[in-house]
């Protein structure tokens, strides 16, 4: 469940606009036959933002424990709750795969005299 003061907190912070809460929005996402995200997402409408007047957010607690937000602006094509979750999970493969490419391969291979 996710704490919608927290949220509200979070977007006035991200995007500088109060945030009312509207609705709740039950996503699953799945790729390949696989659920790669299923949750809550709440939906918020915001006041003076020059390029919307929505919000998508939620929350999560990382591995250290401590509560995280993503706030995510209502702008095509992330107009829609699902459309969030799959540009935010889109936006965490990419991460992975860059640091898995900095970082090099997980496995080295012995060397060979």
């Amino acid at each position: 469940m996710n704490d919608i003061p927290f949220l509200q907190e979070a977007i006035l912070k991200t995007h500088g606009t109060p945030a009312e809460y509207l609705e709740t929005v039950d996503v699953h996402e799945t790729f390949q036959g696989q659920t790669v995200w299923q949750g809550e997402v709440e939906v918020f409408t915001i006041r003076g933002h020059p390029k919307t007047d929505k919000c998508f957010a939620w929350n999560y607690t990382d591995d250290n424990g401590t509560m995280q937000a993503i706030c995510v602006l209502s702008i095509s094509p992330l107009d829609t709750p699902l459309n969030a979750v799959r540009g935010y999970v889109a936006m965490e493969a990419r991460k992975n795969e860059k640091a898995k490419t900095k970082n090099g391969p997980t496995t080295k291979t012995p060397k060979r005299n």
